[in-house]
């Protein structure tokens, strides 16, 4: 490729950014001598080292990535088991051993970036507590004080940890910003306008900490078209007030997938939608583009196609996308690592 990016060669069902150096690259299945299903194991990669490492095999086959400490030390993870229930476990990614689990037994439902960026907070349970960590450190449970038969649908954090998004399954949908510092809960309703647009993904940037939310349009309750970009700017919300009505903007309606990108852009695609009766989607709409935070387009930086939501490791600058899988898997679309290796390339 001759546009600054390059594969690293790594591909996977699954890979998350885990801190700044490891990558989460999901479950691998163990099977003992007769063939039959024997656990799983938790697979992360260094990605300077190039070591992977596994954890021993447990039985849960449905995990969560809850968030990583920023040193890339510790890796949460939701897991839950019939009669049981749910619970995070915390892994040591030096040795993949687990060394605590938290009972997490709330109804507001399990998503990703519950884990504050600075490691310190995680968003769940029913009262304010704290998990332990081997090396002196603890995590500070914090309740999110819902809304009557409200659900989670995402949840965002500020840059500096000191706020928490949480988006609602409520109608009128809900944002509510939780400060960590002194408890207190104020309650945006989303006013999208008179079609029935849902928030489906909640992204707050750790700069300008500007609220994105990317949404669907609603049909008979089922969310159908998700590529509406809406953005609102919470240092310019009232200063009092708990509850308070917000129509954020509309940045536009191309945003199949949404990342935060460098030097304050976004990363995006468009998808083709192959079930159309005529699903050729013309060329030079594949791939992975770029705009500011306005939503103004800047140009393409790849042609690789991708689907699933695309995430960006600034530090090292690694880009983490889906592609069509040309491999002999049941998986439609694997994920793989790709390298920005000139920061200074053209964009086109």
């Amino acid at each position: 490729m001759n546009d600054g990016w390059e594969e690293t060669g790594i591909a996977a069902k699954t890979i998350e950014p885990c801190g700044k150096d490891l990558v989460y690259m999901g479950l691998e299945e163990v099977k003992d001598e007769q063939g039959n299903e024997a656990g799983y194991k938790l697979r992360v990669r260094d990605m300077l080292t190039g070591q992977e490492r596994t954890s021993a095999a447990e039985p849960f086959a449905e995990q969560t990535l809850i968030g990583c400490t920023p040193d890339s030390r510790y890796l949460l993870i939701g897991t839950y088991l019939k009669n049981v229930g749910n619970s995070i476990n915390a892994y040591d990614t030096e040795t993949m051993k687990m060394i605590g689990t938290f009972a997490y037994h709330d109804e507001a439902g399990l998503t990703t970036q519950r884990l504050s960026p600075d490691g310190r907070y995680l968003l769940a349970g029913e009262k304010e507590s704290s998990f332990p960590l081997p090396d002196g450190r603890r995590i500070q449970v914090l309740p999110a004080l819902l809304p009557f038969r409200s659900r989670v649908t995402s949840v965002a954090w500020s840059g500096d940890s000191a706020k928490a998004y949480i988006l609602t399954k409520s109608g009128p949908q809900n944002l509510i910003i939780y400060d960590v510092a002194t408890s207190a809960q104020r309650t945006i309703e989303l006013a999208f306008g008179p079609r029935d647009y849902f928030g489906m993904r909640i992204m707050v940037h750790p700069k300008t900490e500007r609220v994105f939310i990317h949404t669907g349009l609603s049909f008979d309750g089922e969310i159908e078209f998700i590529e509406y970009l809406f953005m609102f700017d919470p240092a310019q919300l009232p200063k009092k007030g708990n509850t308070i009505t917000v129509k954020p903007q509309l940045l536009g309606d191309i945003f199949a997938t949404v990342a935060f990108g460098p030097d304050n852009t976004l990363l995006f695609s468009l998808m083709p939608n192959q079930e159309a009766s005529t699903p050729a989607f013309p060329e030079k709409y594949k791939g992975i583009f770029m705009a500011d935070l306005d939503g103004k387009v800047i140009g393409r930086i790849t042609k690789d196609h991708y689907d699933l939501e695309p995430a960006y490791m600034d530090e090292r600058r690694l880009l983490v996308i889906s592609r069509e899988n040309r491999l002999p898997f049941n998986a439609l679309y694997m994920r793989t690592i790709m390298y920005w290796r000139n920061s200074s390339a053209s964009i086109r």
